[in-house]
């Protein structure tokens, strides 16, 4: 694990220095997610990245989750498992942010969540407030390069990495 943590920190800073990222306020924290699916895959794998202000790294996670998922479905699961790492951390996380737009648009729906997502939309509002979040926003692909580098991650390694 020691050596996936280390090649995770060389993987993600050469795109912390290029990455197009847009810094919360002073103070706050922003949460990334993405998801790498593949359909001849029986499991996709999740990134996720919290950093402060300074565009400082103050954890992330890289996790493979067994079963056959959609994209859209996979991206709900990295947004959960972010929130949930925020939660076990003790992290108040301010923003949220993801490149699945209708994903970010089925968490601000405020209607009953129905459907194949319908119970993960729901943990996901539920951790949502648990962790602080106030806003969640869709980004582009460019600004989400360091959660989804995490989660292709899982492609070749086996294990959930967590780095604090």
């Amino acid at each position: 694990m020691l050596q996936f943590i280390c090649r995770s920190f060389r993987i993600l800073e050469p795109l912390l220095d290029q990455m197009d990222c847009i810094p919360p306020p002073f103070g706050c924290l922003k949460h990334n997610s993405d998801a790498a699916v593949k359909d001849n895959l029986s499991f996709c794998g999740v990134g996720v990245f919290i950093r402060n202000h300074e565009g400082k790294e103050l954890a992330a996670i890289s996790k493979k989750i067994l079963g056959r998922f959609t994209p859209e479905i996979g991206e709900f699961l990295a947004l959960r498992e972010g929130l949930l790492l925020a939660k076990h951390l003790n992290i108040k996380v301010d923003f949220v942010e993801s490149d699945a737009s209708n994903v970010i648009a089925g968490v601000a729906n405020d209607l009953c969540s129905l459907g194949p997502a319908g119970l993960v939309i729901d943990d996901i509002k539920s951790l949502c407030k648990v962790v602080g979040v106030s806003k969640c926003y869709a980004i582009s692909i460019v600004r989400n390069s360091v959660a989804h580098s995490l989660a292709s991650e899982m492609w070749i390694d086996q294990e959930t990495n967590i780095i604090i």
